[in-house]
């Protein structure tokens, strides 16, 4: 598929700060709650203002993120009166194939910035010189896009993502081309009534771009880059790179997007290689992971939180994913029982093609985006639960519906993808994205990119109920002794945890009925099995604050 629609800024020239200050900027010396401005320090050079000294605070913040592998760099300007008085490069660049270091002239992609900075301006312009009106229905101006029960749809719905169209395009079939994107968003049918219910859609900005042609005469590009980037001084802001000096562009511009079927270049000759050779290789591939995810640890920190809290509210950990995903999600969803005795309802897992799936292949059931919001709507999700949507590639039909149809009915959302602005991310409240680089066999996402996974979902799970108390120490002292070996793990962990001896620790579990939280309560604190139950069920299975409330 080739078909570009976002942006590309080069913060080198101003933009920001240009931008920012609208111009010429405001000369009042007063802020806008009319108390008077301070000053910043600035010297002319070479025409411009710059800060004579750097800024601590920020550059900490920033160094801070790039150090704990939140962005790999960045680049900062300043703006202030309408000039740009501060900028500064940090980190890289380019991670993959080889380290680039960031640069004041590096372009970045603006993504889905796109929609508000072109697509929503150039409609505002044309809505402002009375070419379009909000509340029409958008066949008004492209009689195309009727078809398929859209003729109520409005431009308004459109611009707030209330049209009921699906977040995205095909992006499983190939296809190239704007007029080919024209074609299928006009041919889409709406999955919900217009007007119903919020779901971000990137083909409602794929047919206002179309809106914007057909109505102005020229295509969006040319558009908004006489409209909008020329007037507001966006020297270096455009859809594509320019044909003249076109190289000069390209090497500049930070990538943005994993390609799941880019080439790695240690293994092109894979199959030459001797068996230990693949063996080095792969493992040495597999220990760039721990780092991916490493760079997403303050999101994976977010989802932990949120899963607790929603676990101690009653609620559901819900996975949700296709193919390896869903497989990775039923592994983590079954070992929970067993690991912390929970009720199997407490964490699910929802697998495109049901359970067969998980004994034998299913991947054409991954396309079906009704099925995903049919399953979603089966398990009734509420406020309290979160919704976990798995998918490397970020594009899974049935997993990305499933997460909209979740969100829509209350639920925390959450997208774990290798690829970052994927139409999971977008659909779900927050991403968690492990980039984790081409895989050695390319396009095998169980390999890479399903061990991140793995790894991200051991931590969400493990750490979520450690917070919820199920775990004393790093001891799993919610174990349920159903055979003979897990009966000696509980006494062991008996021992462990409170210093019993093993005949103390024996008679404990068996008075405590085999539960092993009650006996470690009993022994810790020193009290009957009944007030032991009584304090866990004050603390809400929170074995730590049972002991305290219990002594």
């Amino acid at each position: 598929m080739v078909f570009a629609l976002s942006l590309l800024l080069s913060c080198a020239l101003g933009v920001v700060g240009q931008g920012a200050a609208g111009g010429a900027g405001d000369k009042s010396g007063l802020r806008p709650d009319g108390q008077p401005r301070t000053a910043v320090p600035t010297r002319a050079v070479g025409g411009a203002a710059v800060l004579t000294h750097t800024l601590p605070g920020v550059d900490a913040v920033i160094e801070q993120a790039i150090d704990e592998k939140q962005i790999p760099g960045a680049v900062l300007i300043v703006g202030h009166d309408g000039q740009v008085i501060y900028r500064k490069a940090y980190g890289l660049r380019a991670l993959e194939p080889r380290h680039e270091p960031m640069t004041l002239d590096t372009v970045f992609d603006l993504a889905s910035l796109t929609k508000v900075i072109a697509t929503t301006t150039a409609v505002m312009q044309l809505v402002e010189r009375g070419e379009v009106r909000l509340n029409d229905p958008v066949a008004k101006y492209l009689p195309e896009f009727a078809q398929n029960s859209k003729d109520d749809i409005t431009v308004r719905q459109l611009l707030t993502h209330y049209s009921g169209l699906e977040p995205d395009l095909d992006l499983k079939t190939s296809w190239e081309g704007k007029e080919t994107a024209y074609r299928m968003a006009f041919a889409e049918t709406p999955q919900q009534a217009p007007g119903s219910g919020f779901v971000y859609s990137d083909i409602n900005f794929i047919v206002l771009g179309a809106l914007v042609e057909r109505v102005s005469g020229e295509t969006l590009d040319a558009y908004t880059e006489r409209h909008i980037f020329l007037p507001l001084k966006m020297m270096r802001t455009r859809f594509v790179p320019p044909t003249a000096g076109r190289a000069g562009w390209i090497e500049k511009i930070a990538p943005t997007q994993y390609d799941e079927n880019e080439h790695n270049h240690a293994a092109g000759d894979l199959d030459q290689k001797s068996s230990l050779d693949i063996a080095h290789l792969i493992n040495a591939e597999d220990a760039t992971v721990a780092l991916a995810v490493t760079r997403a640890l303050p999101q994976i920190a977010r989802a932990i939180d949120q899963v607790a809290a929603g676990l101690r509210q009653g609620g559901r950990l819900i996975y949700v994913g296709a193919g390896t995903s869903g497989r990775i999600a039923a592994l983590d969803a079954v070992e929970c029982p067993p690991t912390f005795n929970t009720n199997p309802r407490s964490v699910q897992f929802i697998i495109a093609g049901g359970a067969k799936a998980l004994a034998s292949a299913s991947e054409i059931s991954e396309d079906d985006a009704q099925a995903g919001r049919e399953e979603m709507s089966r398990r009734k999700p509420t406020k309290h639960d979160v919704v976990l949507g798995i998918a490397s590639s970020g594009r899974t039909p049935f997993t990305v519906a499933a997460i909209e149809r979740a969100r829509q009915r209350g639920a925390h959302t959450i997208a774990l993808t290798c690829n970052p602005n994927s139409p999971l991310e977008r659909a779900a409240h927050f991403a968690i994205v492990t980039q984790v680089g081409p895989e050695v066999l390319a396009g095998s996402s169980r390999m890479k990119a399903g061990t991140a996974h793995k790894m991200v979902l051991n931590m969400i799970s493990t750490a979520a109920m450690t917070r919820l108390g199920y775990v004393y120490g790093n001891l799993m002292v919610n174990v349920a002794p159903k055979n003979e070996k897990l009966l000696q793990r509980a006494i062991g962990i008996l021992e462990q945890a409170t210093g019993a001896s093993h005949e103390s620790a024996t008679k404990a579990l068996k008075a405590s009925g085999n539960r092993t939280p009650v006996a470690v309560v009993m022994l810790a604190a020193g009290v009957s099995p009944a007030e032991a139950t009584s304090a866990l069920k004050k603390s809400k299975g929170h074995v730590r604050q049972a002991i305290a409330s219990a002594k």
